[in-house]
């Protein structure tokens, strides 16, 4: 026998059922207790992938895998990156957030003189998408121009989420 209610309701006491069916998105975050024993598998996973050159070195030009895909579906987030020391006169260094060889950002980041020491550049995302057995790679490129450096101590991170394998 169904029964059905256009109410809202009240119950002061404990209310159990078999079984119960909701609707997707009747359970928020301010309703999962904080030290709820979810399963691994029913979470997405933050991750930052980081890139890093050793800090008084010249960047290398070159392609650096970050991050390997491991579940079922993931996302770039984020994509930021700097140097220690900027480059200077006509030098530059270019850097791309790539999932295996195709672009993830609208363009490559680029570092010039007028780029500072320690502050992050952020890359746009355009494609964020990723599933498993993919990998995520940051690629560099380096130009000494005709009459500049291109700095040094080259660093950078991903921000990626993505489902429990």
């Amino acid at each position: 026998m169904a029964f059905r209610s256009e109410e809202d309701g009240y119950f002061a006491g404990a209310v159990r059922f078999k079984d119960a069916i909701l609707n997707d998105g009747a359970i928020s975050d301010d309703q999962v207790a904080s030290g709820a024993d979810l399963a691994a598998s029913k979470l997405k996973h933050a991750h930052r992938a980081t890139y890093g050159q050793a800090i008084a070195a010249a960047p290398t030009t070159g392609a650096y895998t970050i991050h390997a895909v491991k579940g079922a579906t993931a996302g770039v987030l984020e994509f930021k990156t700097c140097l220690a020391t900027a480059p200077t006169g006509d030098g530059s260094v270019t850097v791309d957030c790539l999932n295996g060889t195709a672009s993830l950002l609208s363009a490559a980041v680029t570092l010039n003189s007028s780029s500072t020491a320690y502050t992050f550049q952020a890359g746009t995302v355009s494609t964020s998408a990723a599933t498993v057995g993919d990998v995520i790679v940051i690629s560099i490129t380096k130009s000494t121009g005709t009459a500049g450096t291109c700095g040094s101590g080259l660093m950078a991170y991903a921000d990626l989420v993505e489902d429990y394998d």
